[in-house]
Parts: structure tokens; C-alpha cells; sequence
């Protein structure tokens, strides 16, 4: 649980809407038991207008939304609350999506990861891939890991 909390607490801090859509409903009690300060969590669940509302009127504009979805995330065209997610992050806990998190990785590289997901167990091969990391890094373009002698 501690892991999750703290890779939400770095999202948050990163964006200020997260989207967390959990179609199992796996991560309820992580959700409820999260805390931090100057974040609202909101559980949505068939109250996407209110909370839309909530939001785009909040009068402190840096206040920071965690929105849980007990339910998979609908298709963007029945999604009421895209224009926001848009603006703001998707957050996912599978284990893919954690290690993309602890090494700064754009979800580009998400299939990737879950393809070598062994490597990222040792800490001291995610520290070494994060610093080889550069903003012009992309999962199509390659430009990752060119000209690297780093060994792993």
C-alpha cells in the first residue's frame, strides 16, 4: 500500500487531475485510505456532471483532484469528464505502469516494460536507466538508449 500512495503522491505532484479508473475495483481501500495535503479525492460513480462542476468551479485553482472510478474507463465518446482527463493524468497501478512511474518513462515505453518487467526488480538498474533518460526520449524514435555503453 505504501508503494501506491507514494507513486500517487508523485503523480499528484506532477498533475493536478489524476484519473485513477479501477474496473475491478481492486484499489478501493488504497484510494480511501490515501491522504495528502491539498488534494480532494472524489469517488465517481454516476455522478460525473456534479463532479465536472465541482472542479471547473473550485475557487482555488490549485487545489489537486484525485478522481477514483470504481468501473474501467468508458469510450471517449460517452466519457463525460474527457476534456479533463485530457488536461490532467490517468494514473495506473499494474506493475508495468509503476515501474514507468519510479523511472520518469512517458507510458510510450508501457509495452516494453511489461515485455522486460524482471529488469526493473533491482533498484539499481531503474536509478542507472533514469539517468540515462533525456526529455527527446520517445518509444518509436529509439533515441533511448543510442551511443549508451552503460551495462545493466
Amino acid at each position: 500500500m505504501k508503494r501506491i500512495h507514494d507513486s500517487l503522491r508523485q503523480v499528484i505532484g506532477r498533475h493536478r487531475l489524476v484519473f485513477w479508473y479501477d474496473g475491478a475495483g481492486d484499489w478501493a481501500k488504497e484510494f480511501e485510505s490515501f491522504t495528502a495535503d491539498d488534494v480532494e479525492k472524489v469517488r465517481v460513480e454516476n455522478n460525473e456532471f456534479g463532479v465536472k462542476v465541482r472542479i471547473l468551479r473550485h475557487p482555488d485553482r490549485n487545489t489537486r483532484f484525485l478522481l477514483y472510478f470504481p468501473s474501467s474507463r468508458p469510450n471517449d465518446a460517452d466519457n463525460w469528464l474527457l476534456d479533463l482527463l485530457l488536461q490532467g493524468h490517468e494514473y495506473k497501478a499494474d506493475r508495468a505502469s509503476l515501474a514507468l512511474q519510479d523511472t520518469g518513462l512517458p507510458y510510450d515505453f508501457h509495452h516494453v516494460v511489461e515485455q522486460h518487467l524482471v529488469f526493473f526488480n533491482a533498484q539499481k538498474r531503474i536509478e542507472a536507466l533514469r539517468g540515462l533518460l533525456d526529455k527527446e526520449d520517445d518509444a518509436i524514435g529509439g533515441r533511448l538508449l543510442e551511443g549508451s555503453s552503460t551495462a545493466f
